[in-house]
């Protein structure tokens, strides 16, 4: 049996107790409908945290998302700011590089890519 997803959200508030800033926080998680409640809940997602190991169980079934599946999950919940916490499994992307919307679509095309997100 495989350990349910993980994923968080997180709001800081100010002093007047509005929300000032939101964290999604993807952690061990795959692309799925339900990910789709997140926008629709938590509008204007100001930082993406995605883990994009891509790993797989016994070579056969993915348990945590991929690049390719986390560049679905960015073009999803539109982040201000997107950055991978794997960003060995992303061909040319080094900390403290961050994922724009044309590197988005290079991503798509190519496979590979570096930027940085305005």
């Amino acid at each position: 049996m495989l350990p349910p997803v993980m994923g968080s959200l997180i709001e800081f508030e100010n002093s007047r107790g509005e929300v000032a800033f939101r964290t999604y926080i993807t952690g061990d998680t795959i692309f799925f409908d339900e990910l789709k409640e997140i926008p629709r809940r938590f509008p204007d997602i100001d930082l993406a945290l995605l883990h994009l190991g891509g790993t797989m169980f016994f070579g056969l079934l993915m348990v945590t998302m991929d690049p390719e599946q986390g560049v679905d999950v960015i073009w999803l919940v539109k982040p201000k700011t997107a950055i991978p916490s794997d960003p060995a499994s992303l061909i040319g992307l080094s900390p403290p590089d961050r994922l724009d919307r044309r590197s988005l679509e290079e991503f798509r095309k190519n496979r590979q890519f570096s930027a940085t997100m305005r």
